[in-house]
């Protein structure tokens, strides 16, 4: 979670400047395996897409699009595996914390 924000900011200092790079990209992957490690990140991991259209100017649908895409791509490296291994098991990924939910 560190890591994601310390590459979110440097990505939104760079951004100011107009030489982005890739760090936004890099800090959505790492913002979506601290989710998949402990969910209840889910909260400062919304907010991180707030950020970012918040402070950068140039922000386009893309960009949101692609931040997206990379933050699943860390959470199901993260989680994939064991969240099939509970649905399979359970018949819940989240058993039990949402058991009543997904009955």
């Amino acid at each position: 979670m560190l890591w994601a924000i310390a590459l979110a900011l440097i990505g939104y200092q760079r951004a100011e400047i107009g030489d982005e790079k890739n760090f936004g990209l890099a800090a959505a992957f790492l913002m979506g395996v601290s989710v998949g490690f402990k969910v209840s990140n889910i909260v400062i991991a919304v907010a991180f897409p707030i950020l970012w259209f918040h402070c950068v100017e140039s922000f386009r649908a893309r960009r949101i699009f692609l931040l997206a895409l990379w933050s699943l791509c860390g959470y199901l490296l993260a989680y994939g595996y064991w969240g099939w291994k509970m649905w399979s098991q359970f018949g819940d990924p989240y058993y039990p914390l949402l058991r009543a939910v997904l009955k």
